[in-house]
């Protein structure tokens, strides 16, 4: 299976979508670019935290 280049996840500031990121990050082969999408980025702590020490992580504010 290939590795993704590329991913967008929503809702990703806590449950399953901030457990996706984390998933991904994990990868043998993490993708290059990791689009995690909130309501509120500003006021997803564990979000930026993990953006801050992962440069592949793009924070981004998206009501889906």
């Amino acid at each position: 299976m290939l590795a993704p280049k590329i991913v967008l996840i929503t809702g990703a500031n806590r449950g399953i979508g901030l457990e996706f990121v984390k998933q991904f990050l994990q990868l043998k082969s993490p993708p290059k670019h990791l689009f995690a999408c909130s309501r509120q980025p500003e006021t997803a702590k564990e979000l930026q935290g993990l953006s801050k020490t992962n440069s592949s992580i793009h924070v981004l504010k998206l009501d889906v």
